[in-house]
């Protein structure tokens, strides 16, 4: 076993996890561009960037809803049906 391997323990393996986490990259990257739009843009247009960085951020949250029971599932071999927020 590599000096990683135990990672694979921490590591969902329903396959609904991983492409979550990449629609929830995607979304972070619009938002990356749209603020980045927002403080290069001209005064009159600020007012459609701030509506869709507010539309982002509402995606985002929906992403978040969906991947939180995945994280759920999550177990570690020293699992005690104990949850920890670090």
């Amino acid at each position: 076993m590599s000096s990683f391997g135990f990672l694979k323990y921490f590591v969902p393996q329903d396959r609904k996890f991983f492409p979550l986490f990449d629609k929830a990259v995607t979304n972070l990257h619009e938002g990356g561009k749209a603020v980045y739009q927002l403080v290069t843009c001209e005064v009159e247009e600020r007012p459609r960037w701030f509506r869709k960085i507010e539309q982002l951020e509402h995606a985002g949250d929906e992403i978040t809803h969906e991947i939180f029971p995945e994280l759920g599932k999550i177990s570690s071999p020293h699992s005690t049906g104990k949850t920890f927020i670090v």
